[in-house]
């Protein structure tokens, strides 16, 4: 029997923090699709990656251009109206390694699992996050482009506690 959605998603999570890469792609469909609101002329990614690879390659570059200073789960629960759908609140402090920047903010995710594989997964960061995150992603004290953050913003609203 495959293990509940949230059971899948704390696996994730749990495989995460040991650093445990081959655990983690396990758990990923080969064609995982994972989307965020970001404006992909800013950051150099488009705002949905497809497949381990490009997943892969986006994780890293992550990593080499912001240090994890904190990571808080504040909520994981499986979707009222969806059996596959896992809901996630995370607060986080990051550090943008060329500038020594340091600021705070909130994601939600929404993980889709289907027979203990995860498919798909939206994450959405709060205002904040995705202003300061586009500015120094582009090494730009510009803001982002109006049209970029009226989309992002629209993604969040869109994606509330139930």
């Amino acid at each position: 029997m495959a293990q509940s959605p949230l059971a899948v998603v704390q696996a994730v999570f749990a495989a995460k923090e040991r650093n445990d890469r081959l655990m983690m792609m396990a758990l990923f469909a080969e064609d995982f699709a994972f989307t965020f609101n970001a404006d992909p002329d800013r950051i150099g990614d488009g705002t949905t990656l497809v497949g381990w690879t490009a997943n892969r390659a986006h994780l890293d570059r992550v990593a080499q251009t912001w240090e994890q200073l904190d990571r808080k789960v504040l909520s994981m629960r499986e979707d009222a109206f969806r059996a596959d759908q896992v809901n996630v609140r995370i607060s986080f402090v990051l550090r943008h390694r060329a500038s020594g920047e340091t600021f705070e903010g909130t994601k939600r995710q929404s993980w889709t699992v289907r027979d203990g594989i995860v498919t798909s997964m939206i994450e959405v960061f709060d205002k904040a996050s995705v202003h300061a995150v586009q500015r120094l992603a582009a090494l730009s004290a510009e803001p982002p482009p109006p049209d970029s953050v009226e989309q992002a913003e629209g993604i969040a609203d869109g994606v509330e506690d139930r």
